[in-house]
């Protein structure tokens, strides 16, 4: 009788032939370039979110300009804090913005072409895209101005209002001059895009 073959086990050089595999090397490629695609996201955080809300954050406790060192005040710098806050996520929904208005001229790429072969003029594919862009951000403000007079008259009625009077009209202006502005800026590029397309690759555009 034949005796079985006892199964030996794999010599080191054996095992690292099989790490280095050439479908284990394409899925160690495929790790790395989906790394470099989140990279940029990455430093956008870092850069435009972490560094501002950590200076800001410092700037909280001190009184501090370009000429003198800085000198501890407490919390005197809260509403610089507060502004910067602001302007990160005023930066951030113009990023969002922007990214939502170029996907939907990106779906709607055929129709835009239909509407140039009927007669419309690049002018005014352009304009169609910003007041749409500038008539939603002007929704999305009056829907903003609605929840903070709400919570206005909340603090009002409570016992404890610190203060609060209302939304003044200055205020209310400058929130819809704002809303209208990201909208505006955030369509500018898609929009122009969308207004120097090629009527027939648009109409052949299947994405």
């Amino acid at each position: 009788m034949l005796s079985k073959a006892v199964p030996t086990q794999p010599t080191r050089l054996q095992r690292l032939a099989r790490m280095l595999r050439p479908q284990d090397c394409a899925t160690d490629q495929r790790d790395r370039v989906g790394y470099l695609m989140v990279l940029p996201y990455l430093l956008h955080i870092a850069v435009f979110l972490g560094y501002p809300l950590a200076f800001a954050f410092v700037l909280i406790f001190h009184r501090w300009n370009i000429y003198t060192p800085m000198k501890w005040v407490g919390l005197g710098n809260i509403k610089l804090f507060l502004a910067a806050i602001c302007g990160a996520v005023t930066f951030t929904i113009l990023l969002v913005s922007a990214n939502t208005v170029a996907m939907a001229v990106r779906e709607r790429t055929r129709e835009m072409a239909i509407l140039r072969t009927l007669g419309y003029t690049p002018a005014e594919i352009l304009q169609l895209v910003l007041g749409e862009s500038i008539v939603i951000s002007l929704l999305g403000g009056l829907a903003g101005l609605g929840f903070g007079w709400l919570l206005g008259r909340a603090l009002q009625a409570s016992p404890a209002n610190f203060g609060f009077t209302g939304i003044k009209w200055q205020a209310a202006i400058f929130v819809m001059a704002m809303a209208a502005f990201i909208g505006c800026l955030a369509a500018l590029v898609p929009a122009l895009i969308a207004a120097r397309k090629n009527v027939v690759e648009s109409i052949r555009f299947t994405g």
